[in-house]
């Protein structure tokens, strides 16, 4: 019942390298979590110590099944783990849900993106992603603000300036924005 020595169990047959059981004891562990904030991020925090990247991602998940009323809920811990994993999709698709559903952390996921997207390719494509995104979903201020950012950050201050100024005229902000 002890979630520490499920943990250290699963710390055991992993030295072994049984990890069959070792899975098995880790999977207990996530089950079992407690649903307070403090118990998730130690868990997670502990299987990122240790290495196992897919358990502290798998113990994020479970918290967030703990409240469906906050899907971006970890977002920004699951991106640092998807990233750390080298799974570029998932690290900025999590970002983004946090940037649509919560715009007060627009700067936190934009400093994340930066550090995921740190070279041209990766961000030429995710400004493709973008550019796609900001067509298919013309309601969502979200989408062109983000590109407008991207646009900055690649010296393009002309096409930026246009995006600012689109939201400015949608939003009838009256020049605010710009």
């Amino acid at each position: 019942k002890n979630n520490d020595l499920y943990y250290e169990l699963g710390q055991v047959y992993l030295a072994k390298g049984d990890t069959k059981k070792s899975n098995k004891a880790f999977k207990e562990v996530i089950e079992q979590v407690p649903p307070t904030d403090d118990a998730i991020r130690n868990l997670a925090m502990r299987f990122e110590k240790d290495a196992l990247l897919d358990n502290a991602i798998a113990t994020y998940d479970k918290a967030k099944s703990f409240n469906k009323e906050m899907p971006y809920a970890y977002a920004e811990e699951l991106a640092v783990l998807y990233g750390k994993k080298g799974d570029q999709e998932k690290a900025i698709a999590s970002l983004l849900d946090l940037y649509i559903s919560v715009p007060e952390k627009s700067e936190m996921v934009k400093g994340t993106l930066l550090r995921l997207l740190d070279n041209p390719d990766k961000m030429q494509q995710f400004q493709k992603k973008i550019v796609k995104l900001t067509e298919e979903n013309v309601a969502v201020i979200a989408y062109p603000d983000l590109l407008a950012w991207l646009y900055m950050q690649q010296k393009y201050y002309e096409k930026a300036y246009q995006q600012i100024m689109a939201i400015d005229i949608k939003m009838d902000e009256q020049g605010r924005r710009v």
